[in-house]
């Protein structure tokens, strides 16, 4: 939060750092809930309350590999 000293209370996330992050599906709202939502993060945006994070790109997923590599699947 702006405006307050980071000595006074800080939050960090335990997170393993050897977890493959995972993307999640999009959530669908209805239409006047959406309008209220995109309101309400334009608020808190222009406020500095949230800001946007801009991840890395995520890796693509590895390749299934068989035990015999004689034997072609199609």
């Amino acid at each position: 939060m702006p405006g307050i000293d980071r000595t006074v209370a800080e939050h960090q996330l335990n997170i393993n750092p050897e977890a493959m992050p995972v993307k999640q599906r999009p959530r669908k709202f209805a239409p006047d809930r959406q309008k209220a939502i995109s309101e309400e993060v334009d608020r808190l945006t222009e406020a500095e309350f949230i800001s946007e994070v801009k991840y890395p790109q995520l890796l693509p997923a590895p390749e299934n590999r068989s035990a015999s590599r004689r034997h072609l699947r199609l």
